[in-house]
């Protein structure tokens, strides 16, 4: 069985500069002897699948994503693999999330195949990020009537809490859910065993 050689690279904080872009004649360079050596690059991220390939249309070599935390793997347009997480599991985790004081976000959204769902009147506490971030944003009445795959349910907090958060969710939610503290006070919500370091 032959394998395939990988590299993977996240793309915030790692991949993008400061000013959230890349040189791009530089990577299409590095791609191309990465290719001659038998390489595949890979990007892995939380994002949602739209964003990365808004992000890597620049350079159309790039066509393996794992997004949504390794809830979605798409190759040149083709889903090799999709972690969901069930309707009745996000009811059950957004009525509990947002009826506990302890709990409830500033925002929350759920990110699935069809669109980015968040509550009409929830306003982000970044909202320049939230337009970069998610470019397929669908604001509804009631969070627990999205009838759509969901890969991931995410929620904004003060940033010096979300360990703990995260840490009460999947104590709450033993091997329905996995949470984990994104950075920047966000928490993703995935299903359990799912990272996008998964293959």
């Amino acid at each position: 069985m032959t394998r395939i050689k990988l590299i993977a690279t996240d793309v915030d904080g790692t991949f993008l500069n400061q000013q959230r872009t890349y040189n791009h004649n530089r990577f299409a360079a590095q791609l191309n002897r990465l290719s001659s050596a038998g390489i595949r690059f890979v990007v892995a991220s939380g994002n949602h699948l739209g964003h990365l390939k808004d992000v890597f249309a620049p350079t159309p070599q790039v066509q393996t994503f794992v997004a949504e935390n390794g809830g979605l793997i798409v190759d040149h347009n083709r889903t090799l693999a999709e972690a969901q997480l069930p309707l009745p599991v996000v009811r059950e985790v957004v009525q509990a999330i947002l009826a506990d004081q302890t709990l409830r976000p500033q925002l929350l959204r759920l990110s699935g195949a069809h669109g980015t769902y968040l509550n009409r009147q929830d306003r982000s506490l970044d909202e320049a990020s939230q337009d970069y971030f998610f470019n397929n944003l669908v604001r509804v009445d009631d969070l627990t009537q999205v009838n759509d795959t969901i890969y991931k349910i995410n929620g904004e907090w003060p940033n010096d809490s979300i360990q703990t958060i995260a840490a009460k969710l999947n104590a709450h939610f033993p091997g329905l859910i996995n949470a984990t503290a994104s950075g920047f006070g966000s928490i993703d919500i995935v299903a359990p065993h799912m990272n996008k370091a998964v293959d």
